[in-house]
C-alpha cells in the first residue's frame, strides 16, 4: 500500500524542525535518492553532535541530551517520527560527531502500484 501523507508529513517536519533547531546557522540539508527498493531522506545539520551513547537513547520518548537542555522541546518528536517511519516499514538511521553535527537517513520502502 501507499502511505499516510500526514503521518510522513510529521515525521519529516519533526525530523528537519530538530536539525535546525540545533544547528548553528538554524539550517538543515536535506537529500532525496530513490534506489531500486527504498527512498532514502538524509538531513543533516551542522550543530552540537552527539555521542554514542546519546544516539542509543534519542528515539526514546522524552530523552533530550545534556547540551540541548537550553533549547525549547519536550524530547517527543524525534521519538514520534521514528515511530511514524517504523509503520511504514522504513528506517531511521543516525550518524553523528561532536562539535560537527548529525545526520538522519530515512530509508522507506517504494510502493508497488495496486493492479487489480
Amino acid at each position: 500500500g501507499y502511505g499516510n501523507e500526514e503521518l510522513l508529513f510529521t515525521a519529516f517536519r519533526n525530523i528537519v524542525v530538530n536539525a535546525c533547531k540545533y544547528s548553528s546557522d538554524h539550517h538543515a540539508v536535506v537529500s532525496l535518492t530513490l534506489t531500486g527498493k527504498a527512498f532514502v531522506i538524509e538531513v543533516s545539520d551542522r550543530g552540537i553532535g552527539m555521542a554514542d551513547a546519546e544516539m542509543k537513547k534519542i528515539f526514546q520518548p522524552f530523552y533530550r541530551i545534556q547540551e540541548s537542555r537550553s533549547v525549547p522541546g519536550f524530547g517527543l518528536g524525534l521519538s514520534l517520527a521514528n515511530r511514524i517511519i517504523r509503520l511504514h516499514k522504513g528506517t531511521v538511521n543516525v550518524t553523528s560527531e561532536k562539535g560537527i553535527g548529525t545526520t538522519f537517513t530515512v530509508a522507506l520502502p517504494v510502493a508497488r502500484p495496486v493492479t487489480d
